[in-house]
């Protein structure tokens, strides 16, 4: 797949996600659409040579150029997605957002939309060490964060649901077009690539017991341990708002420490994917807007 690169300008960092890429439960044997990220260092000039080589790819957006295309990905997730493309008889969808904003997205989940994507499995095209980095990061913090949502024992398919989940919670696109056994199935599809995935993390988390004959782990709820596990979260969950102190809560009142982090994520989530879905009928137009909507309600519908 990585040689589908070759049709575009340079990227930093790319993946593959999605259906179309990694196993999930519930769907036909009938060939998914890929989608993928590109990474760019300027997304102006990506655009710009990218208008050059594949215009097709463009909505009517088109016609006001690379500086008006990068402010429209600016807006919501800071991603620009071009849909129903057709490479060598397959059908993609692309998005492109600048490094610096998707670097940003994995160490404070600003948007925790393509950080969102990248706590399930995803086939990297190109990697990049920097983003790397912050993707290690992005994974602890997925972990930690998803731990507040689970009791003192519980196994690791629990967890991954859990993580898989966090992207969703607010996401305005669950609640119409979506499989609502969406969450479940990626994971039921990927388990053994989720235990893979988050293997690192969990082996270096302070607070998991993890058993080596089976898959329950089972994590410290001592309020000193999870006053440290607050401190693992990431910014836009824990300072992002003034009015909810964490730590302070957690020693105060418990019992609410999960609720004000449901609340905090559906709120990003939440504000991200309305964004992202009302700019979508801009940068895909209004033909593959609607071709693409009814595409996912028919998914959905044939979906187990």
């Amino acid at each position: 797949m990585a040689h589908v690169l070759s049709v575009f300008p340079r990227v930093s960092f790319s993946f593959a996600y999605g259906s179309g890429v990694m196993k999930q439960l519930g769907y036909g044997k009938s060939q998914p659409m890929i989608d993928m990220v590109f990474a760019v260092e300027n997304s102006t000039q990506w655009h710009a040579e990218n208008l050059k080589l594949n215009p097709s790819h463009y909505s009517g957006l088109k016609v006001f150029g690379p500086n008006i295309i990068a402010r429209v990905e600016d807006w919501g997730a800071h991603i620009y997605y071009n849909t129903l493309v057709e490479i060598d008889q397959q059908l993609y969808k692309y998005g492109v957002i600048e490094t610096s904003a998707l670097r940003r997205d994995l160490r404070d989940w600003d948007t925790l939309y393509v950080s969102g994507r990248l706590h399930k499995p995803v086939r990297i095209l190109q990697n990049n060490s920097a983003v790397q980095e912050d993707q290690e990061r992005n994974l602890r913090s997925a972990l930690a964060t998803a731990c507040f949502f689970l009791p003192e024992h519980f196994t690791d398919v629990e967890l991954f649901e859990r993580i898989a989940g966090l992207s969703y919670l607010g996401d305005v696109r669950m609640r119409f077009g979506e499989n609502r056994k969406k969450v479940s199935n990626i994971v039921a599809g990927s388990v053994d690539h989720f235990r893979q995935m988050y293997a690192p993390a969990i082996q270096g988390a302070h607070f998991l017991n993890t058993n080596p004959t089976n898959t329950t782990i089972q994590q410290n709820m001592d309020p000193a341990v999870r006053a440290l596990l607050c401190r693992e979260l990431p910014f836009a969950v824990t300072g992002a708002n003034p009015n909810v102190n964490l730590v302070t809560l957690l020693s105060e009142r418990p019992q609410e420490i999960q609720e004000a982090i449901r609340q905090q994520i559906h709120t990003i989530t939440y504000r991200s994917s309305r964004t992202q879905t009302v700019k979508g009928v801009l940068t895909a137009g209004l033909s593959k807007s609607l071709r693409y909507g009814w595409a996912k309600v028919q998914k959905a519908r044939h979906s187990k």
